[in-house]
């Protein structure tokens, strides 16, 4: 049986005491439980990471989502105007399921089947969304990605509130209908192929000890870094501002989940 997050972000750790964040699920996210321990499970994610996370986090999953936030956090209300009820904040990457049109406004469905309105803008539908042709598809990722700019840095965050550097790949890529490990390594089982730093093209990876970057073209990465203290670009060209010496140095591969 499939479950669904039913809060705006879902901590998961790498064990039950709750002390090391190693991930977050957002909102509509699915997820199987593997194991119950009560007011702790062990989760498999929707993209195949596994956790422990407090069960009070999740409901029975009850239907398909078939849209996406797009905008960096948005509240969902119990009427389509904004002098409504609060029902959830969600952030970019939460998940619904479009039930109606309603003037500026679409109803949906949210994770515990209860029904909330948010507008328009703030909403984007999958199947127009995702795209079939690889540029397109690479071209998305970097626009995706450059969404979170100035994000806070936060060890094991993957949203609009806070995220790290493995889990804005990992969520760019998701949304963008691909699936990869969720930490920063190039797993071959993941569709993942190691290529030359020179082949490199738009939304490619590049992997440091313990770090992952975008590449998005001219030289340039997107990333989440600690030294930054949040998502920013850098770059391997020695001629701009935003040259990072210690990262051109230490580079231990690239991948690429197309043709390559």
């Amino acid at each position: 049986m499939e479950w669904l997050v039913n809060e705006g972000t879902c901590p998961v750790y790498g064990e039950m005491s709750g002390n090391i964040l190693i991930d977050e699920m957002l909102y509509g996210m699915a997820v199987e439980i593997l194991e119950d321990h009560g007011a702790w499970v062990k989760v498999k994610t929707e993209y195949d990471y596994y956790g422990y996370c407090m069960k009070e986090f999740l409901v029975k999953k009850n239907h398909e989502t078939d849209s996406f936030i797009i905008s960096s956090f948005i509240d969902a209300m119990d009427q389509a105007k904004y002098s409504s009820r609060i029902i959830k904040s969600l952030p970019r990457g939460s998940k619904l399921r479009i039930i109606a049109n309603v003037d500026d406004w679409f109803k949906v469905l949210l994770s515990d089947d209860s029904e909330a309105y948010v507008r328009k803008e703030h909403v984007m539908e999958f199947s127009k969304y995702l795209k079939t042709d690889e540029d397109e598809i690479r071209e998305q990722i970097v626009e995706l990605g450059k969404l979170y700019l100035g994000t806070q840095y936060r060890w094991g965050g993957k949203s609009s509130l806070g995220i790290d550097c493995s889990g804005l790949a990992s969520i760019v890529y998701l949304l963008n209908g691909l699936k990869i490990f969720r930490d920063a390594e190039i797993k071959e089982e993941f569709g993942m192929k190691n290529i030359h730093f020179e082949k490199m093209k738009l939304g490619d990876l590049i992997y440091f000890p313990g770090h992952v970057a975008i590449y998005i073209g001219d030289n340039d990465y997107l990333h989440a870094t600690g030294a930054s203290a949040g998502v920013t670009i850098n770059s391997f060209d020695k001629s701009k501002d935003s040259f990072r010496e210690d990262l051109k140095d230490n580079i231990i591969g690239c991948a690429t989940v197309f043709g390559g």
